[in-house]
């Protein structure tokens, strides 16, 4: 499990920033860049799970948006088998994808 934040630089660019779930979201942020959204990525082989989750130190949610810049990233070229804000798997079901912590 990874935590991100999404930022918009100063080109009004956005750019994942993927970090261990020990660090919190808000301290990751880079100066002069805005936070746009913020969440937990999960790789399973070649699917991607994005838990509707954010992080409570920013005060931000995963966009749908982040699934697709996400998978990029990664190198994921097709949406199969990817699962988006816990539409299937453990987060439909209720199960906590992550430990309860400070984001």
């Amino acid at each position: 499990m990874l935590k991100y934040v999404v930022v918009r630089t100063a080109l009004d660019s956005e750019a994942p920033i993927l970090f261990p779930p020990t660090l919190r979201h808000c301290d990751m942020v880079p100066s002069g860049a805005k936070p746009v959204s913020a969440g937990f990525a999960l790789l399973y082989e070649d699917a991607l799970v994005i838990p509707a989750v954010g992080s409570d130190t920013l005060g931000l949610d995963p966009r749908h948006q982040d699934f697709d810049l996400l998978r990029s990233t990664f190198g994921l070229g097709s949406s199969a088998g990817a699962v988006h804000s816990g539409t299937g798997g453990p987060a439909a079901s209720g199960q906590s994808l992550h430990p309860a912590q400070s984001n």
